[in-house]
């Protein structure tokens, strides 16, 4: 996908409007859906519930990976707001999957980039990850994926 447009211009001027969008985006798992991919696929296949993406990512999506930068670093009160909500958001939603009986999930989040630095998906992604994983395992499905790896301490 080549993002040619993006929903923020000007971080400033359009924080609220920002805010106010992610404050109330939220996703519904489609349970009908995957029961009727999932009769489709039977034995020869997986189904794979995708399309989840960290708190970089969304700003990343929303105003372009420079201007993520730029609103990281200068507006860091806002930042984390944004990136709590939809942390939130997206942890309900994953939630959903796995108590309605899927099996894989799959983060959408390409971490190769020079936007998503170590230090970056430390500072502003990890608690996502880190709740994904730790709520998979509690509640144990048969597989998850994930693009980061998270080192258990010793």
């Amino acid at each position: 996908m080549v993002q040619n447009q993006f929903l923020v211009k000007d971080y400033i001027q359009d924080f609220e409007l920002f805010e106010h969008f992610v404050a109330n985006r939220r996703w519904t798992f489609n349970k009908t859906k995957l029961d009727k991919i999932s009769q489709t696929v039977g034995d020869r296949g997986i189904v794979i519930a995708g399309e989840f993406y960290s708190p970089l990512k969304m700003l990343h999506l929303a105003m372009d990976p420079v201007n993520s930068v730029y609103f990281l670093m200068e507006c860091p009160e806002q930042t984390k707001i944004l990136l709590e909500m939809h942390e939130k958001a997206q942890l309900d939603c994953i939630k959903q999957c796995v108590e309605n009986g899927v099996k894989v999930i799959m983060a959408m989040d390409n971490l190769d980039t020079m936007f998503h630095t170590p230090d970056y998906v430390k500072e502003y992604s990890s608690s996502y990850f880190k709740r994904q994983v730790l709520y998979a395992m509690k509640t144990e499905p048969d597989f998850l994926f994930m693009p980061v790896a998270i080192k258990k301490k010793t």
